[in-house]
């Protein structure tokens, strides 16, 4: 972890750092299957390989601020391929498909191992493979070193130039707002869902406090300032002017290990709103039905008329709240199956045999604990 954090920062920095990699690592996992069905295509569909590089590219900044030097190196190395695939520098083949897929597993024995507290796994052997695949690969060490690098693109005078107004948005989490739901994803999930979201740095400021700086380019303007005030975003026009890239800190936005430990920590649990919100309502009827209950206990004792219909009422609240709680623990036990399709498709190319894997019932919901030993 980087030094730099607050030690009262990291545990909880640390488990949404896990649970984000898991996250990731399913949709890259997936994405690479995606794209080996269409291999042979000599235009395989660029919303896949965009979607991976997204994918890729997020897991390689979250390493970069969790202080994970293998794991964003690896994940470099994946996005020069994807890069270069994307750009039709270089087909899709199940040579580059191998390889990206063996750096995925790599990248999640890396972060397993580290939320164990374990050495972590080498990469130099994944490392040179993704090198050796990459089109640069191809340029001796003299073209390499007399060659001019190719110029950098500045993003912030590219989305002036396609006429899109600039802002800067800024984001400090805190832990009330994360109890409402407000939290780095959320915040950048809305506002790719109203602009173009050009850059996303995170800074570490005094006391080990983290402010995540975006910069969005909108077409039109801003609507609802106070509503995003209220969920701890703040922004400011940005004034037209040099903007030369700095690599090293602009981190494009869209935020296993040889045993089958769950990378995501067992204590996290992603709540859909719409069970919270539930489970909010409930409580605050129980709140109103011990007001009442009260109020009439100690106006006519325990042999008030309409005490056992506020009783009743009480009883089937907490019975609600019992079930409500029960189900805010429950995860689809697609969770532990996710990993079938990679396995099979392994196990297909290692016996020359086709294979097809068909999931029923992954939607069925148990309890997040049984989901961990199982």
């Amino acid at each position: 972890m980087n030094p730099d954090f607050s030690p009262e920062l990291r545990p909880e920095l640390l488990d949404d750092f896990y649970a984000e990699c898991d996250e990731l690592l399913t949709n890259i996992r997936t994405g690479l299957i995606q794209l080996e069905e269409m291999l042979g295509n000599p235009f395989p569909d660029p919303t896949v390989i965009e979607a991976l590089f997204r994918h890729v590219h997020s897991l390689k900044g979250i390493s970069a601020i969790a202080g994970l030097r293998p794991a964003e190196q690896l994940a470099h190395g994946m996005e020069d391929i994807l890069r270069a695939v994307s750009k039709r520098l270089m087909p899709p083949t199940h040579e580059n498909v191998d390889a990206l897929l063996e750096a995925a597993q790599r990248l999640e024995q890396i972060a397993t191992e580290h939320r164990l507290q374990k050495p972590l796994p080498e990469i130099a052997d994944v490392l040179e493979r993704l090198q050796t695949l990459s089109p640069s690969a191809t340029n001796g060490a003299t073209t390499e070193m007399t060659e001019p690098a190719p110029p950098k693109i500045d993003p912030l005078k590219s989305a002036r130039e396609r006429g899109l107004n600039l802002w800067t948005a800024t984001f400090v989490p805190a832990p009330g707002l994360d109890q409402r739901g407000v939290n780095l994803k959320s915040v950048r999930e809305r506002l790719i869902a109203i602009g173009e979201v050009i850059s996303a740095t995170p800074s570490v400021r005094g006391k080990g406090s983290i402010v995540f700086e975006f910069v969005l380019g909108l077409r039109g303007t801003l609507e609802n300032l106070p509503a995003w005030e209220n969920d701890g975003v703040r922004f400011g026009s940005l004034p037209a002017g040099p903007s030369p890239v700095e690599e090293s800190k602009i981190k494009v936005a869209p935020e296993e290990s040889s045993g089958a430990e769950s990378l995501t920590p067992s204590h996290i649990v992603r709540v859909d709103l719409a069970r919270l919100d539930d489970l909010m309502r409930i409580t605050g009827e129980m709140v109103i039905n011990r007001s009442r209950l009260e109020e009439r206990i100690s106006q006519n004792g325990a042999m008030g008329a309409g005490l056992k219909d506020i009783n009743l009422a009480l009883a089937r609240s907490l019975r609600e709240m019992r079930e409500a709680v029960a189900r805010v623990r429950m995860v689809p036990i697609a969770e532990i199956f996710n990993r079938m399709p990679f396995v099979v498709r392994d196990l297909a190319r290692a016996s020359e045999k086709k294979a097809r894997v068909v999931l029923e019932g992954h939607l069925t919901e148990v309890d997040k604990y049984l989901v961990e030993r199982l």
